[in-house]
């Protein structure tokens, strides 16, 4: 098994996407990678809070583009990464998972220590590391890594992200939101996780 520990500086450009409207939520097309469908409830960071890097979607509250007052009650992020490594940097996308329990606990273990040194310096804390363990969504094999984490004082949040693994390439989903609203936003994130498409096959 390809090592999940792999980390490219290679970043996928022109991530530009198109949408349309389907009922209660939007499907987006990511140029080289697939689509999703994300919640009308929630919107792309655009202006003050559009990320940089050409390789990343943020999606946040709606409102929050537009400094809504109300907007600022809650907090939820739906985070979609690519990188770029070399041919068989990676498994497979379909890839049949096989991996001893051994190797389950070294990735474990070493995920929650990256994560660990990340936080050093940024006020980030770890509250409670609820592990890793391979999933398939949609039809297709990640790797799930989730946590409780805190900035400063504020409130707790959870965190999972999945790492879907693609030949040359990496895709990770974060999904994130304050543990006291979780029954209002996780239904929605998991929606828009398990829509999510890799047409762009290596």
């Amino acid at each position: 098994m390809k090592n999940f520990l792999f980390i490219s500086v290679f970043l996928l450009c022109n991530i530009a996407l198109f949408s349309q409207s389907n009922g209660d939520s939007i499907r987006y097309a990511i140029n080289n990678v697939g689509y999703i469908d994300v919640s009308k409830k929630l919107e792309l960071q655009s202006g003050d809070y559009k990320p940089q890097q050409s390789n990343k979607m943020v999606f946040q509250q709606k409102g929050l583009n537009a400094n809504g007052a109300s907007s600022r009650d809650s907090y939820v992020r739906l985070i979609i990464e690519t990188t770029i490594g070399s041919i068989g940097d990676y498994e497979k996308l379909y890839s049949k998972v096989d991996v001893s329990a051994s190797e389950i606990k070294e990735i474990n273990d070493s995920y929650k220590q990256i994560l660990i040194q990340s936080f050093r310096g940024t006020g980030l804390k770890l509250l409670t590391w609820h592990g890793t363990s391979f999933e398939k969504i949609n039809g297709q094999n990640c790797l799930k890594c989730s946590y409780l984490r805190q900035l400063n004082d504020n409130f707790p949040v959870e965190v999972e992200m999945y790492f879907f693994h693609n030949n040359d390439r990496q895709h990770v989903i974060t999904i994130s939101y304050r543990k006291n609203e979780k029954d209002t936003w996780l239904p929605i994130l998991l929606k828009s996780l398990n829509s999510f498409k890799i047409t762009n096959i290596k």
